[in-house]
């Protein structure tokens, strides 16, 4: 019947995570690869939604520093980084066949994100490369699971499927150019290599309109 169809075509969410700027405001990310915008005062309604992703997403994390721009990973390989302005993804990343299982934004660049796939961590700088990681190591004897950044040091820490919680040292990591309390500048960085010049000029324009 008309509701067993309606019920089939929800896919199953995987993971979620709410605004920085507004907590009733929160990102579903869902198995059938679909990203979702959702409100805690909307129980039975999307705000907007968000395609791009060809299996299972399973992490999605707003920036730090912008308020519009989101990253999420998937079972499809594949990072993308998005706005919440526009349904499909700003920019997209793959360097394996992999499952990526796991996403993490640097507390201190706002440029620089984290990643781990099956066998391997990696850490991607808009600022340096658009294109592939700037770090990668690979893991042999381990299925990794999730990543996190140290707020304090040039690390970050993962786990995997045996358990284990392994430290990593960021050798080669640039200085940041912005100081993390120049929140400003850390987010005209990033706006500036990740969202199209039309796009920019557009959310600008609706964040400085005149009340009528």
């Amino acid at each position: 019947n008309k509701n067993q169809a309606f019920i089939s075509r929800q896919a199953g969410g995987l993971c979620f995570d709410f605004s920085k700027q507004d907590s009733t405001i929160y990102l579903a990310g869902t198995e059938g690869g679909n990203i979702h915008k959702c409100s805690c005062s909307y129980n039975e309604q999307y705000l907007d939604s968000y395609f791009g992703h060809a299996g299972p997403v399973y992490k999605v994390k707003w920036s730090p520093f912008h308020p519009s721009i989101f990253l999420s990973c998937s079972a499809d390989w594949t990072l993308k980084i998005w706005s919440q302005e526009r349904e499909a993804p700003l920019l997209n990343f793959q360097s394996s066949t992999n499952t990526v299982s796991d996403v993490s934004w640097s507390p201190t660049h706002s440029t620089v994100f984290g990643s781990v796939s099956e066998d391997r961590v990696e850490i991607w700088d808009l600022a340096v490369n658009s294109l592939d990681p700037v770090i990668s190591q690979q893991m042999l004897d381990r299925k990794l699971s999730c990543i996190s950044f140290a707020r304090n040091a040039p690390a970050v820490v993962t786990g995997d499927d045996n358990g284990m919680v392994t430290l990593h040292q960021l050798c080669r990591m640039r200085p940041a150019e912005y100081d993390v309390s120049d929140a400003e500048a850390q987010a005209a960085q990033l706006e500036k290599l990740a969202m199209p010049s039309a796009l920019v000029d557009s959310t600008a324009a609706t964040t400085n309109a005149a009340p009528a």
